[in-house]
């Protein structure tokens, strides 16, 4: 989908965020993509881990528009589970 801004006349393209995340993966593979406390993920692991959860979900039920509640302490699952639930369209 592009929008144009007809103040500025720059054309964008809207992606969604597991698009641009899927880019970053194939980019960058190895380099750090989370850190929280002494824990770290690279970007192939943290896809990997966010893939598993969102196949999980989707065997729950979990489609577009299903929200999902999540009780987690901020660390590197969280942002494999936040993109989890993105994949799999909650």
């Amino acid at each position: 989908m592009k929008n144009i801004n007809e103040r500025n006349n720059f054309v964008f393209e809207f992606r969604p965020v597991t698009e641009l995340f899927e880019e970053q993966v194939k980019l960058h593979p190895e380099k750090c993509a989370v850190v929280s406390g002494k824990e770290s993920f690279t970007y192939a692991q943290l896809n990997e881990r966010a893939n598993r959860i969102a196949n999980a979900l989707v065997e729950k039920g979990v489609r577009r528009e299903i929200i999902v509640g999540v009780v987690l302490e901020r660390c590197c699952d969280f942002y494999a589970v936040r993109q989890g639930i993105l994949k799999a369209g909650g």
